[in-house]
């Protein structure tokens, strides 16, 4: 004879599925519910991969949603599959808050031969001018000009034209200049979820005293003894990195959790035709 095996719970475990009860009590209220972990995975995996652009946590939940997929393990499959694919040839990562399908890194050189292309680089110049708006936004073109020492007007121009740079407001200061910060596309392009991730700048003072040092050392008399640091050399540059933002920004800096690219995008009031009058006037 058959009999059915049931399992009596114990009295004295405090560990309760907590989870599992939601579960049924929402595939009760829902009987269409799809709670399949395969499904879900399949669906999930094929909005990924067929979005143009990186798609929210949001934006998926919601399609997913409007679909009777349930939307709760999502976060940890997303999870699961960034972590699945990190060595593989393509790779799921979280860039601006949202996610996409990137290929691996490691075979830039193989696919620049498929698509006979030559990557887009900037010049030491314009990552010096995005470098100094990506740790100090929100900043002016004279606070640009006044760390470099030189006119910035034409590579201000060109990372506006790239989309790695927009005008965010107006300084409260005489003639309440155009202040620029970066874009959500910005973190795409260099794989930052936010720009919390950027390296510190504590992390590049280090960096630098080592190569000082370093240097010092190659630089010793035969005595063996280190010419003096002057340690009083504080130029423009750095006093402007130490100085307070213009404007009260937000101490996370900008997480994009759910990015304004799901939107529909929001006028800026003129303040694009006036950034190019700006950086056409100099």
């Amino acid at each position: 004879m058959n009999e059915e095996l049931t399992t009596t719970p114990n009295p004295n475990d405090d560990t309760v599925n907590m989870s599992e009860e939601l579960l049924l009590e929402e595939s009760a209220e829902n009987p269409n519910l799809i709670t399949d972990e395969t499904e879900i995975m399949r669906a999930l995996e094929a909005l990924v991969f067929a979005s143009p652009k990186a798609i929210s946590l949001k934006r998926i939940k919601g399609i997913l949603g409007s679909f009777n997929y349930d939307t709760r393990p999502v976060v940890e499959m997303l999870n699961r599959l960034i972590e699945d694919s990190k060595e593989r040839g393509f790779q799921l990562v979280k860039v601006a808050g949202a996610f996409q399908y990137r290929s691996n890194p490691s075979q830039a050189d193989i696919l620049q031969k498929l698509l006979e292309d030559k990557p887009v680089r900037l010049g030491a110049s314009a990552l010096e001018v995005l470098a100094i708006i990506a740790y100090k936004q929100p900043v002016s073109r004279s606070e640009i000009d006044a760390v470099r020492g030189v006119d910035s007007g034409h590579l201000t121009r060109g990372l506006l034209d790239k989309n790695l740079i927009r005008t965010v407001g107006h300084a409260e200061t005489p003639g309440r200049p155009l202040l620029y910060g970066t874009t959500p596309y910005f973190l795409e392009v260099f794989t930052l979820d936010s720009l919390d991730d950027m390296p510190s700048l504590e992390d590049f003072d280090r960096e630098l005293a080592a190569k000082k040092n370093a240097d010092s050392s190659e630089d010793a008399d035969e005595d063996g003894e280190v010419p003096p640091v002057d340690a009083s050399s504080m130029d423009d540059a750095q006093l402007f990195f130490d100085r307070a933002s213009p404007l009260a920004a937000n101490p996370d800096r900008g997480t994009f959790d759910e990015p304004a690219s799901d939107n529909e995008e929001s006028p800026d009031f003129g303040l694009k035709e006036r950034a190019a009058e700006e950086v056409n006037s100099h």
